[in-house]
């Protein structure tokens, strides 16, 4: 549970956050809200859009709040408002031993010009969400989870680069002998991964990039495969991966043709809204590198908000941390940020794993859009 102490008309206001875990999802409900907000609420349909503002669940987090975006992903549920409290539930239930972030952000309830800009800690806005964390205690002696296989699309090219896993807990190098490919037919087939110093980790060695040898799968255009992740893979505690998990896809033909920015569909949201910038890429782009090589700047500072890669690594969505001013915005783009087969969008060498964060290098590609 957590609690946060603001003043509206000389009044203390708390918003307390708790956690109520159940066998087939998790609830969220932030309770204490302004009777006015929570009538706007009940009054106003939000997409999801909005109410993912307000409040969200991130999994996989970091639990430093100081960490850019927490490495984090968007835990899918539903929102609803219940008497004087905010309920978010997930669509699944939490997996045991991984690290979840609940986020209350109160600026963006309706009617937030009652609430001050209290400061503080909370980056250059001066606001603070309310954070609170749980985490599902992990089963005596179980190992980590694998929690997400990227590229997540069914159907990949022949010259696919890299796999990306996430794991629910730190884990140990080596891939080699622990993630295999089968045919449709069940033919176990040579994957190519290199030493475990090639592996590309995060800090928190919970993400890997896996670098895939042009050629060295022997892909067939046209043939489905199945890429499993044994057991045999032990984490940082010596215990094994919980269970084996498997991706299907099938395979297109190579991919020599970069990304055309140019071709990107660029989908503005209306001034004074909290709705999300979004843009729709013209083929797949590696996730990774796409939420860090993709920045938003207006007057020549760099827009404050969130980013995220989904709908098949096919969009990249922004959401502001203050409502959106009307007039003239750039989309910064690094030209070394790559497709699924490595084909950098300047033509030099793709993206790696490092992780600076900067936007922009020389030969930058500038999307210029206006906001009306």
């Amino acid at each position: 549970m957590a609690t946060l102490l603001l003043t509206q008309a000389g009044r203390a206001q708390p918003f307390t956050v708790t956690w109520t875990i159940g066998a087939d999802s998790a609830v969220v409900e932030v309770d204490g809200i302004w009777k006015n907000s929570i009538d706007d609420l009940v009054r106003t349909e939000w997409p999801p859009e909005l109410w993912a503002q307000l409040l969200v669940v991130f999994a996989e987090g970091e639990l430093d709040p100081g960490a850019p975006g927490f490495g984090a992903a968007f835990v899918p549920g539903t929102w609803r408002v219940e008497g004087r409290k905010v309920r978010f539930e997930t669509l699944a239930p939490l997996q045991p031993g991984v690290p979840y972030r609940a986020e209350f952000r109160p600026w963006r309830l309706p009617g937030n010009g009652l609430i001050p800009n209290f400061g503080g800690g909370g980056g250059a806005s001066g606001r603070m969400p309310v954070y609170s964390f749980y985490e599902v205690p992990a089963k005596r002696n179980e190992g980590a989870a694998l929690t997400q296989i990227f590229p997540s699309a069914a159907l990949l090219p022949a010259n696919l680069r890299a796999l990306e896993l996430h794991f629910s807990a730190p884990m140990r190098r080596g891939a080699a002998g622990h993630v295999r490919l089968r045919s449709a037919g069940g033919a176990e087939l040579a994957l190519g991964l290199g030493p475990a110093e090639s592996e590309q980790w995060n800090s928190t060695m919970t993400q890997v990039s896996l670098p895939l040898p042009p050629g060295a799968a022997r892909f067939k255009v046209g043939e489905t495969y199945t890429l499993e992740v044994l057991p045999s893979w032990l984490d940082a505690g010596g215990r094994p991966v919980r269970a084996a998990v498997q991706k299907r896809f099938r395979v297109g033909p190579p991919d020599r043709v970069p990304s055309d920015p140019e071709a990107w569909e660029l989908r503005p949201p209306p001034p004074g809204s909290y709705l999300p910038l979004e843009i729709v890429f013209d083929e797949p782009l590696d996730r990774e590198p796409a939420t860090r090589l993709i920045r938003l700047r207006r007057d020549g500072e760099i827009v404050s908000g969130d980013s995220s890669v989904g709908g098949e690594e096919r969009r990249w969505r922004f959401m502001p941390v203050q409502p959106w001013a009307a007039g003239d915005y750039e989309v910064v783009v690094a030209p070394a940020l790559a497709d699924l087969a490595g084909n950098p969008l300047g033509g030099g060498p793709a993206a790696g794993a490092d992780k600076s964060g900067r936007a922009a290098a020389p030969g930058q590609i500038v999307l210029p859009f206006a906001l009306r």
